[in-house]
């Protein structure tokens, strides 16, 4: 960022400003001292997450969320009974699991 901000137009300094106080960090003063930034870089990056292998979106959260709603299905059935069926599912995907199953391919 730092290379970067001698290139900048004025108009953009308050752009650039955001992204250092809140994703990098800010020096402070003439001193060499670094505010921490207020979301620091091993909250938001996926660096690491990509090197483990690991997933890099929330897409996890987003399907999960889609089958609860699909468990309750359109019938307008008690909240209870739906909630049952959907712990029904998941005990029934947990046991597959820990009887050495492999998870169901994703699409």
């Amino acid at each position: 960022m730092s290379e970067l901000t001698p290139e900048l137009p004025e108009e953009l300094m308050p752009v650039m400003n955001y992204f250092d106080d809140n994703y990098i960090d800010r020096l402070i003063g003439a001193e060499i001292v670094r505010a921490p930034a207020r979301f620091p870089i091993a909250m938001w990056s996926v660096y690491q997450r990509t090197v483990d292998g690991e997933a890099r979106t929330n897409n996890f959260a987003e399907a999960a969320h889609r089958r609860l709603q699909s468990g309750f299905g359109v019938d307008h059935r008690k909240l209870i009974d739906g909630i049952r069926k959907v712990q029904q599912r998941r005990d029934v995907t947990y046991a597959r699991y820990v009887a050495g199953h492999n998870p169901e391919p994703k699409r």
